[in-house]
């Protein structure tokens, strides 16, 4: 009897040591992850090195008709805007830069065709300092709702239209002055970019064929709308971009001598 007890007894704790270790392995966390990959950060060059480059990027004919190539994509980003239908809604926008002129702006759809808005370098500072008087006045509840002048508040800078049918097709082109402002919809402020209707230099050569001039372009943007084109557009930023597009091309090497 008492053997038989005995080895009960040993079974009984023999379960319970079982039991309390599978509760243990349930109380298991998973490790946290660490996978991770580390960037590279790319230094700026120097100044005489980026002119040298400047003139190594392959210009595209200006008598092409298409301009696949001619632009490279250096972000992207969202705006607001007006539908052929006129409903303001959210679109996708391209950050690009335009190889033969060094131009740099958006591209995106724009009543029912594809627009790039264009700068030059100095037209991208003088967007970020009417950005900041923007804030200013944002900040210190200085904006005005009712104002038809607000449109243009910031002053005007240069700026190059090119549209067309599809984004690798945009042979109308004109320049003008793009009005830097801003304006309330539905309650609410957005900083705007105006350029009013340009005359197409396409017209001159193909006649008929092509509008006489662009549509009135406007486009309306938050705050961080703002700051992520100029941020993205921002000189330093380009001249590294440019640097990575040379040391990516393939180098002419010297034939071995023997």
């Amino acid at each position: 009897m008492k053997k038989l007890l005995t080895l009960c007894g040993i079974v009984v704790c023999t379960a319970n040591l079982f039991t309390a270790c599978q509760s243990t392995s349930n109380l298991t966390e998973t490790a946290d992850s660490y996978d991770y990959e580390e960037s590279v950060i790319t230094e700026a060059p120097e100044k005489n090195e980026v002119q040298k480059i400047k003139k190594e990027i392959p210009k595209k004919s200006a008598f092409s008709y298409g301009n696949k190539g001619e632009y490279e994509i250096v972000g992207e980003t969202t705006i607001f805007g007006k539908s052929v239908f006129g409903k303001f809604e959210q679109k996708e926008a391209n950050l690009v830069l335009r190889y033969s002129d060094e131009n740099r702006g958006l591209g995106s759809k724009y009543n029912g065709q594809y627009y790039f808005c264009l700068f030059t370098e100095n037209g991208i500072k003088a967007l970020e300092k009417a950005y900041n008087k923007y804030l200013d006045d944002f900040n210190n509840k200085r904006l005005q709702r009712k104002s038809k002048k607000t449109l243009k508040a910031y002053g005007t800078t240069s700026a190059t239209l090119r549209w067309g049918t599809f984004d690798n097709s945009t042979p109308n082109n004109g320049s003008g002055k793009a009005q830097l402002g801003y304006t309330f919809i539905e309650n609410s402020p957005y900083f705007a970019i105006t350029v009013p209707a340009v005359h197409n230099a396409h017209y001159d050569l193909v006649g008929d064929a092509a509008a006489i001039n662009s549509v009135d372009y406007t486009i309306y943007l938050t705050k961080a709308q703002v700051k992520n084109l100029i941020d993205g557009l921002a000189p330093e930023v380009i001249d590294s971009y440019l640097y990575e597009i040379i040391q990516s091309q393939p180098k002419n090497e010297e034939p071995d001598e023997y």
